[in-house]
């Protein structure tokens, strides 16, 4: 049975609350049947499908232990709803559902992706430079 641990920002990798369209990574146990990245973000991925607010989530990566998926845009309007984990079970005798987990919904959640910028010598860029951010928005 899939057991969720923990449902984090995926930029940040910490909690709080979550909005939709955002990114998250939910950690825990038995969670995907076999590691697998999707090229393009689908609602079942190595043989597991997670919903959020009762709706499909799309899904990035899935491992035993780890997945990353998009937060349903079918979340907006709730203050808090249910997060599940489906994983197909490994002798075919239908799929194993996981405990839901409630999770706080804000309209908007700003979290970035963190990393460090270094030259080809490895030396940190100086701090005070500007890293340009492109959004479709």
């Amino acid at each position: 049975m899939p057991e969720i641990g923990a449902v984090v920002h995926a930029a940040s990798l910490r909690a709080g609350s979550i909005a939709p369209g955002s990114l998250v990574t939910i950690f825990g146990r038995n969670l995907g049947r076999r590691a697998l990245a999707g090229a393009e973000a689908t609602f079942t991925l190595g043989g597991c499908a997670v919903r959020i607010c009762d709706a499909p989530a799309r899904m990035f990566f899935a491992s035993n232990r780890q997945l990353n998926v998009l937060v349903p845009w079918a979340a907006a309007g709730n203050n808090e709803c249910d997060l599940v984990v489906r994983t197909l079970r490994l002798d075919g005798a239908g799929e194993a559902v996981s405990a839901p987990v409630r999770i706080k919904i804000e309209p908007a959640a700003i979290v970035l992706f963190e990393f460090r910028l270094s030259r080809e010598d490895g030396v940190p860029v100086a701090p005070g430079l500007y890293l340009p951010v492109i959004t479709d928005a």
